[in-house]
C-alpha cells in the first residue's frame, strides 16, 4: 500500500518541480531583459548614438551647430540623470582638442545621492518628489549661473526626470511652503505628472520664463492665478478674502461641481470649472469677502440628527415593549 502511494505521488512532485523551474527561468529572462533595456537607455549610450561631431560641427539628426563661432560653451544639467548627461557630453565634445578650451565649468542640479564630481561641472543636490530648501537653493544657483553668461556663449541644457521638483523659485507671493504643500496634496490626490507640473509652473518664477528671459531679468508673462488669504473653518468650509477682481481662483481639491463660491455682500454664487483637468477653478469678477463651501456637507448634520432620532425612538419602543412583556409575564 505504501508503494502505491509513493508511485502516485512521484509524478505530481516532478510536475511541481518543473513548474517552479519554468517560473524561475521566466523571471531570470525578464531580469536579463530589463537589465539590457536599462543599459541601452544610459546617457552614455543614448548620447553617443544621437550625436556626431565633425570639424567643430555638432550634428543631432538634421540639426547642425557650428561650434567654431562660439567663444565659450556652457553645460547645464537638470534632473536625476543630470551629472551623467553633462559628463558624457563634456567628454564627447572634448574629443576635439580645439573645443577643450571653450568648454567652461557648468552646473548640475540633481537629486540626493545622484550627484558625483567632474571637471565639467559643479553639482548641487535637492529633494524629489517634494521640494525642500535645497531645491530653492538650486533654483537660485540656476538664475545666478544664467545671468553671468555672455551673450555670445553657447548653452547646452540636459533635462531629465525630476527637474520640476529639484529646481524651484516660487513666484511672489507664493512661498516654498506653498509649493511643497501643493505638490504633496496633488501627489496624494493621484494627479497625473502633467497636471502636477502645470500647477508647479503657475507657482514658479522660472518655469514661466524662457532661458533668455531669466538671463535678462524680464518679468514672467503669466500672472493670472490669484493668491488669497483664507480661514479653514472645516474641511468643507472656507472663509476667503480676495484682494483683486477679474482673476482666477484655483482651489487645490480634486474637481467636483458640488463646490460653490458665495460672495458675502450680495450672496452671488460661482460654480467651479475644471482647471488643468484636475482642480476647481472660479473666475472672480470683484474683490471682497467670500465663502467656499462643499454643498453636500449641508445635509450631513440633518441626516445625522434624523438617524440618531430614529435610533433613539426605536430603542425607546424596544424598551417599552420589553417592559410591557415582563409585566404581562408576571400577571400570567
Amino acid at each position: 500500500m505504501n508503494m502505491h502511494i509513493a508511485i502516485s505521488i512521484a509524478p505530481i512532485a516532478s510536475l511541481r518541480q518543473n513548474c517552479y523551474y519554468e517560473i524561475w527561468r521566466f523571471f531570470l529572462k525578464l531580469n536579463l531583459l530589463l537589465r539590457k533595456i536599462i543599459h541601452e537607455l544610459r546617457p552614455q549610450i543614448v548620447i553617443h548614438e544621437s550625436l556626431r561631431l565633425h570639424d567643430q560641427t555638432l550634428i543631432l539628426g538634421k540639426n547642425k551647430i557650428n561650434l567654431h563661432r562660439y567663444p565659450e560653451i556652457h553645460l547645464i544639467g537638470l534632473g536625476k540623470a543630470a551629472c551623467s548627461q553633462v559628463k558624457t557630453i563634456g567628454t564627447f565634445l572634448s574629443t576635439d582638442k580645439r573645443l577643450r578650451s571653450k568648454i567652461k565649468k557648468g552646473l548640475c542640479l540633481t537629486k540626493y545621492q545622484h550627484g558625483f564630481p567632474s571637471r565639467f561641472y559643479d553639482f548641487h543636490e535637492s529633494a524629489h518628489p517634494i521640494s525642500d530648501k535645497n531645491s530653492l537653493k538650486s533654483g537660485l544657483k540656476l538664475k545666478t549661473f544664467l545671468r553671468h553668461l555672455k551673450s555670445d556663449s553657447l548653452l547646452i541644457v540636459c533635462l531629465s526626470g525630476g527637474a520640476s521638483a529639484l529646481v524651484i523659485v516660487p513666484r511672489h507671493p507664493f512661498t516654498l511652503k506653498d509649493k511643497t504643500q501643493a505638490s504633496r496634496d496633488l501627489i496624494r490626490s493621484g494627479a497625473k505628472i502633467q497636471q502636477i507640473n502645470q500647477i508647479r509652473k503657475e507657482m514658479s518664477e522660472i518655469k514661466n520664463k524662457t532661458l533668455s528671459q531669466i538671463t535678462n531679468n524680464k518679468a514672467a508673462s503669466i500672472d493670472k492665478l490669484l493668491p488669497v488669504s483664507y480661514v479653514q473653518k472645516s474641511p468643507t468650509l472656507y472663509s476667503l478674502n480676495i484682494p483683486q477682481g477679474n482673476r482666477w481662483l484655483a482651489f487645490s481639491e480634486s474637481f467636483d461641481p458640488q463646490w460653490q463660491l458665495v460672495r458675502s455682500t450680495d450672496g452671488k454664487t460661482y460654480s467651479p470649472v475644471p482647471m488643468f483637468d484636475l482642480l476647481n477653478g472660479f473666475y472672480v469678477d470683484t474683490p471682497g469677502e467670500y465663502t467656499l463651501e462643499y454643498l453636500p456637507q449641508r445635509y450631513v448634520l440633518p441626516g445625522m440628527i434624523i438617524s440618531l432620532s430614529t435610533l433613539t425612538i426605536l430603542i425607546g419602543i424596544f424598551i417599552v415593549f420589553k417592559y410591557a412583556n415582563k409585566r404581562i409575564s408576571k400577571h400570567i
